[in-house]
């Protein structure tokens, strides 16, 4: 008897002579979060499920500060009171999940679907439940897939499933949310069905109440359900028109008022709930919970008139309310923007907010592309024309604007294979879209030249149609060369809502995200640091300077080091967009602002020189000179130096500034420099005989290399020495108190390592001796043999004699010097020199201008130049 007269409530009856009226007496905002989907209340606490799968709980009442936590739920659109705590609908993951009241996960039930069509074989479909509630010992949801289900709630065993999608009575079109009556009786929102359907608790259909259209007391968007027992009220909420419908005994009472008489609208209240008289709205397009304090009073219920709408018209009207010519202006009419309602992003939100497709991360959430909507000032900077034209098949208002009608229609020809997007059986797209040349049709500059690798336009735009996948053959075209891009669409970008095109090609939605993205450039991820473009070019990406050097690359997220000016404005932070503008390259380059070598000058103007006297002044190498003779270095052969000669910019060696070989050993100076070459694992290769040492620039021998131990290229003063990158030390012009002292400049970089001093490098090997007269003789030798010293210091016919008069610092002993590679390579011990060695130039010295002068004496002389004893008893001038 009870449950009869608890039905009563909710059926139609004969009409009451009075009815209870609820007025809104008070609303306040409980809380604000991105786009809630449900809402809940029990005796102790509310709860809220956002659009991030977040659940929000307040202190009984809604006061207070929330608890917010994640549980790794998918969107989930469900959410009931359950002893103490809260029951979800994942949604995503077609699960339901107990969570306590202590905020702890007590149970998981996963979902299974049965196979209602007379399918062969069965193919069941994947569960989406939408809305949940416990019924005694079962657990009751409504599916995306147009069902309403049971499980038992001990076994979790599947109990059955009614519905389907259709019309008729127990049929649905996406039902929704669901309430409870006291004596267990469903209530379910049909949505497109326009109806609240009742069941009982073993899912038989029982009666229905509501009905489709747009005038008052009917139905058009029927989204949240919630009961009132004690007044035998039913509210229901609207997503479109964002009006409460108040049912009593199943016969409409009006809309939801104020105190003053003004129907409440909410902005797209998607979820309903009532307790003690407040009902709490899930307003998901306003971002919040709403609590609407509720006071009761009797009137008649009204008579309302139907809006006329034929069955036959509904399918077109769930879209093109224009076309219901009895409902009133302002519902079928152009809005302030002069759009009619199906061109309105309302319109369309009002089934991507959840129940019948869940787009509230995509349309609502980030960056959208440009429509009609968009704020004012940001449509008034838009350009018109536009630099590439609109096609015809993409309808624009007469603003040139754009709005979701510009791109999607019902009215699509083909339903299938249309889009990247798998799970988008029927994107609305009005082209087809399967290699995402969709976004080409409107940007058609964005893509010019993209994929095809000999267009005059290569370069101009980041490459398309390229498979990410294994090559087939080396240097096969249309595949990465990078190892790295052989793998598919890294999955940072695919979770994000990125795509390949068919056999996995590269398409623009590989990288922009029409509906979501973080930026007004639309990415899917943020790029101001380059994090976009990391997620395929991991080998040039690097964090530091030092994992730059460690990968061999340039770097970026750097500050630079000095003042750099593109475009009139200054560089502040390096990227990858500082030479890489994607979208905007020059023509024949890999995607640069400008060619490369000019590029590098930008930024580097401090290593660039225009030719060697240039060089000379910055104490930098010289570039943009012509060899004598071509190299090949890495692969590629050289005439004229330039930056790219040595540094490779993405591809160096790994613990090189972004070189094309190796530098620790020589060999990339070896190239040029290949008379030089055999100082590797002599005793002036100081990671041998000087591993503790440190240059100019506080780098020991194994950090800067064979050559940057005395070397710099590009850090030097521009002033003598030029390129010397050696720590000067003591007093290298008298390398010891009691020896002799040097008027040249060029001996001493040498005596700056020989002397007697604790920093000197050689100070084991101090040379005190070396003076030798020329000012009161003439000197006459080889250049390329025994160099002299002019007066400028120059290797000369005539002069003095210096250092490198019959040193060569490179060349251990002479017969090194016609080696094709150097001989002492693999060298690692401090060798002991001699007369035979010590990069002497000649071993014979009868065969230089020695002999001129000191005739039989000449052997002893030039052996014993540097000897204590022997130049305090031989006269050099006899």
């Amino acid at each position: 008897m009870r449950t009869i007269l608890l039905l009563l409530l909710w059926l139609p009856l004969a009409p009451a002579l009075a009815a209870p009226w609820p007025q809104v007496t008070k609303r306040a905002v409980v809380g604000r979060l991105p786009q809630p989907a449900a809402v809940a209340a029990s005796s102790r606490a509310l709860a809220a499920l956002d659009a991030e799968g977040r659940l929000w709980r307040w202190p009984v009442g809604g006061g207070g500060k929330p608890a917010v936590k994640e549980y790794g739920f998918d969107r989930p659109l469900g959410l009931a009171p359950l002893e103490g705590g809260w029951l979800v609908a994942d949604t995503g993951h077609g699960r339901l999940v107990w969570v306590g009241g202590d905020g702890a996960v007590k149970r998981q039930w996963p979902l299974t679907l049965p196979c209602l069509e007379a399918e062969t074989p069965c193919t069941p479909k994947t569960p989406r439940p939408v809305s949940v509630a416990a019924v005694a010992n079962e657990l009751v949801w409504s599916d995306r897939n147009h069902l309403l289900c049971r499980i038992d709630r001990d076994v979790g065993a599947l109990q059955g499933c009614v519905g389907g999608y259709g019309r008729m009575e127990g049929q649905f079109q996406y039902p929704f949310q669901i309430a409870v009556d006291e004596s267990g009786f469903l209530l379910v929102a049909d949505v497109l069905g326009g109806r609240v359907q009742m069941f009982d608790r073993k899912g038989r259909y029982f009666a229905q109440f509501g009905r489709f259209g747009i005038a008052e007391g009917e139905l058009y968007r029927p989204n949240g359900v919630a009961l009132d027992p004690q007044h035998g009220l039913a509210f229901v909420s609207d997503a479109y028109f964002g009006a409460i419908a108040v049912f009593h005994q199943g016969e409409p009472l009006g809309r939801l008022e104020d105190a003053s008489g003004r129907p409440v609208i909410l902005d797209t209240p998607s979820n309903l709930f009532y307790r003690d008289g407040k009902l709490y709205a899930a307003e998901t397009g306003a971002d919040r919970i709403v609590v609407l304090d509720l006071a009761f009073s009797e009137r008649e219920p009204p008579a309302f008139s139907a809006s006329g709408l034929s069955v036959s018209q509904k399918d077109c009207l769930l879209c093109h309310l224009e076309f219901a010519k009895e409902a009133p202006l302002e519902i079928r009419g152009p809005d302030e923007l002069g759009q009619l309602p199906v061109a309105r992003f309302r319109m369309c939100y009002s089934c991507h907010h959840g129940p019948v497709v869940d787009s509230r991360m995509i349309i609502r959430a980030g960056a959208q592309h440009p429509t009609l909507y968009d704020p004012e000032l940001k449509r008034k900077k838009r350009p018109w024309p536009r630099e590439d034209e609109l096609p015809d098949v993409f309808p624009i208002t007469e603003e040139h604007q754009l709005t979701c009608t510009s791109c999607h229609t019902p009215h699509t020809a083909e339903i299938e294979g249309t889009t990247l997007y798998p799970d988008h059986k029927n994107p609305w797209l009005r082209v087809p879209n399967p290699e995402g040349r969709l976004c080409e049709r409107c940007h058609e500059s964005k893509a010019k030249g993209a994929r095809d690798p000999d267009d005059s336009h290569h370069g101009v735009n980041h490459p398309l149609g390229i498979r990410l996948r294994p090559s087939p053959y080396k240097g096969a075209p249309g595949y990465p060369a990078d190892p790295g891009l052989t793998h598919g669409l890294p999955d940072s970008l695919r979770k994000a809502g990125g795509m390949l095109g068919p056999d996995d090609t590269l398409a623009c939605q590989s990288c922009h995200q029409i509906h979501g993205g973080v930026s007004d450039d639309l990415l899917l991820l943020d790029d101001d640091r380059g994090q976009l473009c990391r997620q395929c070019h991991r080998r040039q990406f690097s964090r530091s300077k030092r994992e730059a050097r460690r990968k061999g690359v340039h770097p970026v997220n750097v500050k630079p080091e000095e003042k750099i000016l593109r475009g009139g404005k200054r560089v502040r932070f390096v990227t990858c967009g500082s030479c890489h503008p994607v979208h905007d390259g020059k023509p024949q380059t890999p995607m640069l602002l400008k060619p490369a070598e000019s590029l590098c000058q930008d930024c580097h103007p401090r290593q660039h020189a225009k030719d060697k006297d240039d060089a000379r002044r910055k104490g930098v190498h010289p570039v943009n000179v012509t060899l004598e003779e071509p190299v090949t270095i890495a692969g590629q052969r050289w005439k004229k130096v330039g930056c790219l000669t040595c540094h490779a910019v993405h591809r160096g060696r790994p613990n090189t500034p972004a070189l094309v070989e190796d530098h620790h050993d020589g060999r990339l100076c070896r190239h040029c420099h290949e008379d030089n070459s055999p100082v590797l694992g002599s005793d002036h290769d100081l990671r041998i005989t000087a591993k503790d040492s440190r240059n100019h620039f506080d780098e020991t021998p194994a950090q800067a290399g064979l050559c940057g131990a005395c070397h710099t290229l590009h850090r030097g003063k521009g002033k003598w020495p030029y390129l010397y990158a050696a720590k000067i030390v003591g007093h290298p012009q008298k390398p010891a108190e009691d020896g002799d002292s040097t008027p040249f400049r060029r001996d001493q970089l040498c005596l700056n390592c020989h002397q007697d001093h604790p920093q000197a490098v050689a100070k084991d090997k101090v040379v005190k001796f070396f003076s030798h007269p020329h000012k009161d003789i003439v000197l006459r030798s080889e250049p390329d043999r025994i160099p002299l010293l002019d007066a400028r210091e120059q290797d000369s016919e005539t002069g003095a004699i210096g250092c490198t008069t019959c040193h060569d610092p490179h060349v251990w002993t002479p017969r090194h010097r016609q080696a094709k590679r150097p001989p002492l390579a693999a060298n690692r011990k401090n060798l002991e020199g001699d007369p035979h060695s010590s990069f002497l130039r000649q071993l014979q010295p009868q065969k230089t201008f020695c002999l001129g002068c000191h005739g039989l004496e000449v052997r002893e002389k030039y052996k014993y130049f540097h000897d204590d004893f022997v130049r305090g008893v031989v006269d050099y001038l006899r």
